[in-house]
């Protein structure tokens, strides 16, 4: 399942791997928000058109909302499993066999969810799928060489703060992963609380019971670690490392980094007011982490010479509007949500 918007070159190589899996798929099923949907629609119908025993959908996005066509998409979907990649997500031929055979040695569905390992190069030569998203300085990007590997990734993480994990905040008391269970002894998995959004999957079940918060609309940063997190807390979560997949990460549809990080520091107040069981608590560490992130967004936007410092500032507008939302019912976010990141989204 593939929530898209304006990145058909991407989604057509996608789509086409993914039907060149050693396990291929039952079913493909896309929820685009494209303006030019319809004409989508009939490449991809194209590139199907060779698989005629795999169910396909291509729909209408209800919303240009990441969340929202998420949803619409697992209600259309009928697999007991779920790939709910990105429009960028390059499997190898091995991938989607490799997860699939996961699953299937977990006879009592207590596995919820698997994310994929991730590969640095596409699965072959060759791809064409448009232009590449910039990346920042390489200070502070993947060009840190090998060299004091174990020292750069300490970076990354503490002064940085480019590590999911150092950026969420639980909603619950903090508990130990479950551990592996016996029926799925030899293989290769490690136990994960925290998904990334390019790669991954579940059961059907699993996201039918903790479906994606679609207060988040348009833009949605984290939105993958609040849902993997959340289904975490039903049923055991694992990362599979050799099953590889690579992430294009295609420049088109994307927001400016101002937005983008306003709105990351926002949806996750957002949805600490929504979901954290101790308010008090969540508020707090919330605004410890935000001024950490600040300073960590003008070290990154210094060495990335971006001088007029648009993640930093994407934090702070953040920051100033999350103090309106903890002191907000929870119940009246749903109506000033949308409409503040529509004013934010369109500037």
């Amino acid at each position: 399942m593939i929530a898209t918007k304006d990145r058909i070159e991407a989604l057509r190589v996608c789509i086409t791997l993914a039907l060149e899996q050693g396990r291929p798929p039952a079913e493909v099923i896309v929820v685009d928000a494209s303006r030019d949907w319809r004409g989508h629609a009939d490449r991809i119908g194209g590139v199907m058109a060779a698989h005629p025993g795999v169910r396909f959908r291509y729909l209408q996005a209800a919303l240009p909302s990441l969340t929202v066509q998420r949803n619409q998409g697992i209600a259309e979907a009928r697999a007991a499993v779920l790939f709910l990649l990105d429009d960028d997500s390059f499997m190898y031929p091995d991938c989607a066999e490799r997860i699939m055979a996961i699953y299937e040695a977990d006879t009592q569905g207590l596995v919820g969810g698997i994310q994929t390992g991730t590969a640095a190069h596409p699965p072959r030569t060759g791809i064409e799928a448009g232009a590449r998203k910039k990346k920042g300085s390489r200070m502070i990007g993947k060009g840190g060489q090998k060299r004091h590997g174990w020292l750069r990734r300490l970076v990354m993480q503490r002064l940085f703060l480019m590590d999911k994990d150092a950026l969420f905040i639980p909603y619950d008391a903090p508990a130990p992963l479950s551990p592996v269970p016996a029926a799925l002894a030899g293989q290769d998995v490690v136990p994960a609380r925290l998904f990334q959004g390019y790669r991954m999957t579940f059961r059907r079940q699993a996201v039918l019971d903790e479906p994606f918060d679609d207060l988040l609309r348009y833009y949605c940063p984290g939105e993958d670690i609040d849902a993997s997190y959340r289904v975490s807390r039903r049923y055991l979560m694992l990362t599979a490392p050799e099953a590889r997949l690579h992430h294009f990460t295609a420049a088109d549809g994307r927001i400016d980094r101002f937005r983008t990080t306003a709105l990351s520091a926002l949806n996750q107040a957002v949805l600490l007011r929504r979901h954290a069981a101790d308010q008090t608590g969540a508020r707090r560490r919330y605004f410890a982490l935000m001024r950490r992130r600040f300073l960590a967004e003008v070290l990154k936007d210094a060495l990335s010479r971006r001088f007029d410092l648009p993640q930093a500032r994407g934090i702070l507008h953040g920051r100033t509007k999350a103090r309106h939302v903890f002191a907000m019912p929870p119940e009246a976010l749903a109506e000033w949500y949308p409409a503040e990141q529509d004013r934010l989204v369109r500037g």
